[in-house]
């Protein structure tokens, strides 16, 4: 273990709004076979942490890459802002951590790595050489008035929420192979392989389980109990992710969807933003969407050595 990763380590141990998907054991948990983590440090005067960056690294090909693990929405950077109210002043503190923060990279062939909404100015990746992709996802940053939330739905959305109602109940459920097993019935629908193995899963859930930082959510029909939809949702001390969904292909129109995403929501209120979790994909962002949660731009940052593997991988995106 390098130094570098064992202050990180000792560091998240005493700070409780490092993000879920930066800590030690999320890390641990989600990168698989061959791969390691580790994290770039910035400090001020005193050797206090003032920013950090966590990384995921492999092989790939034979060639040093760095990728994001999955189910992770973003790896940082953790930013620890001076005290001021001068704009400048917070552009010059984020142009010098984030310098610094990126010169801790190790060297690699190919490196893309998600950064959190927060995050606005990526100007130091840019003048390093890096690319930008926006990429986007909701937000609920204010849960304080259910109400007001509720009133911002579609009429659609309510529509289903309701007839939902109706006909499932919502229960909270530690069965994480039933989770898998509709899940996965979403992947099968669109004859798309799963992007995590059942074990992965597992070893996740565990360490979540075990800090009660995951809630699985079930649509049970009220007849014959079959599920109509799951939603798995992790949090941390200033946020609630939904990072995984999946629905029966069967019973798709039940409006359990919405009905879990909406039962999610008011178990995060009052105190926790809640986040959708980022999408592209155009049927997810309907449904989103017509929440009325604030849509949030996102980071994904990239690099290549080499321009003509770049235009490969930007020709393959398009195609997907």
């Amino acid at each position: 273990m390098t130094k570098t990763k064992q202050e990180y380590i000792d560091f998240c141990a005493v700070t409780p709004d490092i993000p879920i998907f930066m800590q030690p054991f999320w890390l641990d948990a989600v990168c698989q076979k061959g791969e390691i983590w580790d994290a770039a440090l910035a400090f001020d005067g005193e050797k206090n942490i003032i920013g950090a960056m966590t990384y995921c690294y492999r092989r790939k090909f034979g060639l040093p890459v760095i990728v994001m693990p999955p189910l992770t929405q973003f790896v940082g950077p953790w930013l620890r802002y001076p005290l001021t109210e001068k704009l400048e002043s917070r552009y010059s503190f984020e142009k010098k951590v984030l310098k610094e923060l990126i010169g801790q990279l190790p060297s690699v062939f190919y490196s893309s790595q998600s950064f959190h909404y927060a995050l606005k100015n990526w100007l130091p990746f840019y003048w390093l050489n890096y690319e930008q992709t926006t990429r986007y996802t909701y937000v609920f940053e204010d849960l304080s008035d259910l109400k007001i939330i509720y009133q911002k739905f579609k009429d659609k959305l309510r529509n289903a929420i309701r007839r939902a109602e109706k006909s499932v109940t919502i229960e909270i459920l530690d069965d994480i192979s039933a989770f898998y097993e509709v899940n996965k019935k979403t992947f099968d629908r669109q004859n798309m392989p799963m992007p995590y193995s059942f074990d992965f899963i597992k070893k996740l859930d565990n360490e979540l389980t075990n800090r009660n930082l995951r809630t699985i959510y079930f649509a049970k029909d009220k007849v014959t109990g079959e599920n109509h939809g799951v939603i798995y949702v992790v949090r941390d001390a200033k946020s609630a992710y939904c990072i995984m969904i999946g629905g029966d292909t069967q019973l798709r129109t039940s409006g359990a969807i919405p009905l879990l995403l909406w039962t999610a929501i008011q178990d995060a209120a009052p105190q926790l933003i809640f986040d959708f979790e980022g999408t592209m994909i155009q049927g997810v962002e309907n449904l989103f969407s017509s929440f009325g949660a604030t849509q949030m731009p996102y980071f994904t940052i990239h690099k290549c050595k080499n321009k003509w593997v770049e235009m490969a991988r930007i020709f393959l995106l398009k195609r997907l």
